[in-house]
Parts: C-alpha cells; sequence; structure tokens
C-alpha cells in the first residue's frame, strides 16, 4: 500500500498524502485525456505530491523514523548520484556515505523482520497475542482496582479499537476479553472515560473523537466538488530571466509537482534542472500566469477548460517566445 501512496477501498481508490479519492468505474478526464480511476489516482500522487517517494520523505521523523541527514542522503540515492558526488554536496568522504548506505540497509533488513515479528503476532489468538504484548502473563486477568492502575489500563485496551472503524458490541467484547475477564465493567468504563462511544441501542460503537465516517465522506465529497484551476503557469529563473511556460487542468497541482522535481533532482528539462542547482530555490519564481474561466457554475468540465487553457498557453508562449536563450520551452 505505501509503495503505491494510496488504499484499495472497496468501491474507491484513496490517496495516503491527502483527501482525494477516485471512484471504481468512473472515467476522469485530465489534459484532454480520460484515465480510468486507478491511472488517475497515480497521476494525481505524481502531479500533487511529486512522486510516492517524494511524499514519503516528506513525512515526519514520527512516521519515517528517519533522521534529516538520512532523508537528504535517500533524495541524493534516488536522484542517481555516485558516493563521490554525494561526498561533494553534503562534505565528508565517500567511505561515508558509504557507512551511510550501509545503515539504511540495515534498518531495511530490521524492519522486514519486525514486520515478520507482528505479522506472526496477528495471527496469536486474541487472548496470546492482544494481552502478551502488553502483559507479563498469558490469558486475560482481573482489572485493576485502584483509580490510577484503572486509568492506565483503559489507556491500554483502547490502543486495541481501530480509529476509523465501528465496532458491533460483540467485537468490543471479544477484544476486551483479550486483556481483562471482566469485560463488562470494562466497556462501561471506557465509555465513562469518553474513550468509547456508542448508539444509544448499543449496537454500533467507536473510538471517541476519532474522525466519524460521514465527516470522511462529506471530505471526500468536498475534494471531488473543489474546481481546479485550469490554466497557464510559469517557471522563471531570476538570475537569467530565462522561463518555462506550461498549461494544466491543474495549475497549483503542476506547480507543487515542478517544485518536487527540481528539488530532488528529477526533472527532465536538462538546462532548467542544471539552473536550478546553481542558482538555488530562492532564485525561481513559480507561478500563475492566467487561468481559464468557467462557464458555468455546475460540474467542471475537463476536456473543454483543458482546450482553453492550450489556447491559452500558445498565446503565452506567441508573446514571450521563451527558447534558446529566453527560455526552457522546446520550439515544435
Amino acid at each position: 500500500m505505501y509503495e503505491r501512496g494510496y488504499r484499495t477501498e472497496e468501491d474507491h481508490y484513496e490517496c495516503l498524502f491527502c483527501a482525494a479519492s477516485y471512484e471504481k468505474g468512473v472515467i476522469y478526464p485530465e489534459d484532454g485525456v480520460l484515465y480510468e480511476s486507478e491511472k488517475a489516482m497515480k497521476r494525481h500522487i505524481e502531479q500533487a505530491h511529486g512522486s510516492v517517494l517524494t511524499a514519503l520523505l516528506g513525512l515526519g521523523k514520527k512516521e519515517t523514523g528517519l533522521t534529516d541527514t538520512q532523508r537528504n542522503l535517500l533524495e541524493l540515492f534516488a536522484a542517481g548520484y555516485s558516493d563521490a558526488e554525494i561526498a561533494a554536496r553534503v562534505g565528508g568522504s565517500t567511505s561515508t556515505i558509504r557507512n551511510h548506505r550501509f545503515t539504511l540497509r540495515e534498518k531495511e533488513r530490521q524492519a522486514k523482520i519486525f514486520l515478520a515479528i507482528m505479522s506472526q503476532l496477528d495471527g496469536l489468538s486474541p487472548q496470546r497475542g492482544r494481552h502478551s504484548a502488553n502483559h507479563d502473563h498469558v490469558g486475560p486477568s482481573e482489572f485493576p482496582t485502584k483509580a490510577k492502575k484503572r486509568l492506565e489500563a483503559l489507556q491500554d485496551v483502547i490502543k486495541l479499537f481501530h480509529p476509523n472503524r465501528r465496532y458491533t458490541e460483540g467485537e468490543v467484547n471479544d477484544i476486551i476479553r483479550g486483556v481483562y475477564t471482566d469485560h463488562v465493567l470494562v466497556r462501561r468504563l471506557l465509555i465513562e472515560h469518553d474513550m468509547l462511544d456508542r448508539e444509544a441501542d448499543g449496537s454500533t460503537y467507536w473510538m471517541k473523537g476519532a474522525l466519524d465516517m460521514d465527516k470522511k465522506a462529506q471530505l471526500k465529497w468536498e475534494y471531488k466538488n473543489t474546481r481546479r484551476p485550469v490554466g497557464v503557469y510559469q517557471v522563471k529563473c531570476l538570475v537569467n530571466g530565462k522561463v518555462l511556460i506550461g498549461s494544466s487542468n491543474n495549475v497549483d497541482g503542476m506547480l507543487n509537482r515542478l517544485r518536487f522535481e527540481l528539488k530532488s533532482n528529477m526533472n527532465r528539462i536538462p538546462q532548467l534542472q542544471a539552473d536550478y542547482n546553481q542558482h538555488g530555490a530562492d532564485q525561481f519564481v513559480f507561478e500563475v500566469l492566467e487561468l481559464v474561466k468557467p462557464e458555468s457554475e455546475g460540474p467542471q468540465d475537463f476536456v473543454a477548460e483543458g482546450e482553453q487553457a492550450k489556447a491559452l498557453e500558445a498565446k503565452w508562449l506567441e508573446n514571450l517566445q521563451p527558447y534558446g536563450d529566453r527560455g526552457y520551452n522546446e520550439q515544435e
């Protein structure tokens, strides 16, 4: 799942890095081309997040376990630099870079072993698996009597519940029985301490304060129905005045993608990447030149607006002539 950057649900694909989702069986138009939903999701990740690798490296230390140095080195490894080239960029010796490579490979090996351990743990019975992970003996135990110990025990139990899942009363009881004998008492205390919530008839339980499924559906609806800015964009080098002109059905996403590519040394325009590497990010401006004006307030027509954006792009190319010494576009 993380390797792809999206999860597959029953009726849609969902981005792991934002609220974007694409319904299965729906065809999505973009830049005058029609894409089935999974391909549209892959293009979304590419345009909105740069790439799966870029998005993953952009996560915090808490999520990745990587230091800033390790994250920077992984970006350089991905860009294809040799150990000697990396050493020259970050300082140090090639042997130091090789040691970093070895450390990261060792971290990968350890992660695989840890996943195997957790997989084996998940395969155990509720009493053995859940209980032995948090306590020193096998089998459910008596619930503590002291207030402080009770609160600590409840905090351990609530961690066994998934924040975005709803449970039947039977499922709640099964989870609690894996740890404590008096599941009725523990269930009641979880509710009283605002850790669990439930329907009035007791048919459904969920973690208190977790993202409600209706709210999640609302976020998806808002994302799908948010109008994308269609138009013409520009990337400009302030040192030499050279520009790159282009159009997109989502100019904000495209500019975000270009920033990621240049930062990661992965842009496909050699001269643009070379100037970016030489002059630095502070000497480049990413901006929208002109947007297509929607013809109605109804559903967005990406095909029609994409054609208008191409016409606007042709106008800007004619006016600015961003070729050769004046820009990074290739003249057709």
